[in-house]
């Protein structure tokens, strides 16, 4: 899968790369449930500073986030900033492939609307791809929620739609590319959405539409079938 995909490119630009499964929490943390959340995230803070581990490398932007204000001891940086300052490094990234012209979009999530340097580490990925972009109303530190922030979808989904409604608006037709698997799910409801992974390891598919987001039960085989593969690893 993409996850994998994203490892193994770690692993050749830093071979002592690990990966971690665990949650970082911030679904208990959003709903208030602060002791939880602390005791639960510091346990995983604890383990990995024991490990001696330096940086955290997350695809997610809630991780990022969680471990950014939470994570002391530690830094952290998204997959897309490594992958952007390592170009030589990525062959399947910077190796040409053939496909019509296509006019993109980038959605950047909430979480990560004021790394700029993750905005910039995003669309230095897509140039190598040979993916032209323009650039919505709203992008960078002025985004805009996909519809899915706060779990509003669940008490109030007419509003939420609302926002996933300006998103499609703003993106006039143009392929949206996020690099937030909830946003990803969310807008491809209303218009033509792809995770920045897909495009970047399977950009045939992706740009045909053809991506497909993984659904319960398969979620969590999964997830089983990728711990199975790291506990092969020597």
């Amino acid at each position: 899968g993409i996850t994998w995909r994203f490892f193994e490119t770690l692993r050749g630009i830093e071979p002592e790369t690990a990966m971690v499964l665990d949650c970082c929490h911030k679904p208990s943390h959003d709903l208030g449930r602060r002791s939880f959340f602390i005791e639960h995230f510091q346990s995983i803070r604890d383990r990995l500073l024991a490990l001696d581990i330096e940086r955290i490398i997350v695809a997610c932007p809630n991780c990022y986030k969680i471990f950014k204000e939470y994570g002391v001891g530690l830094t952290v940086i998204t997959v897309y900033e490594v992958l952007a300052q390592n170009l030589d490094w990525l062959p399947e990234i910077v190796k040409a492939f053939s496909h019509a012209p296509v006019q993109t979009t980038v959605h950047d999530p909430c979480p990560l609307r004021n790394e700029v340097e993750v905005h910039q580490a995003v669309r230095t990925l897509l140039s190598a791809r040979e993916i032209s972009i323009r650039e919505m109303k709203n992008s960078g530190q002025r985004t805009l929620c996909c519809g899915e922030g706060g779990a509003v979808g669940l008490k109030n989904p007419a509003l939420a739609a609302t926002w996933s409604e300006n998103r499609r608006a703003q993106a006039q037709g143009d392929r949206i590319v996020t690099y937030c698997a909830g946003c990803a799910g969310i807008l491809n409801r209303v218009t033509s959405t792809c995770h920045l992974g897909d495009l970047l390891f399977q950009p045939e598919r992706a740009l045909a539409g053809k991506n497909t987001a993984a659904k319960a039960p398969f979620t969590y085989l999964n997830r089983l079938l990728l711990k199975r593969r790291l506990r092969r690893l020597p």
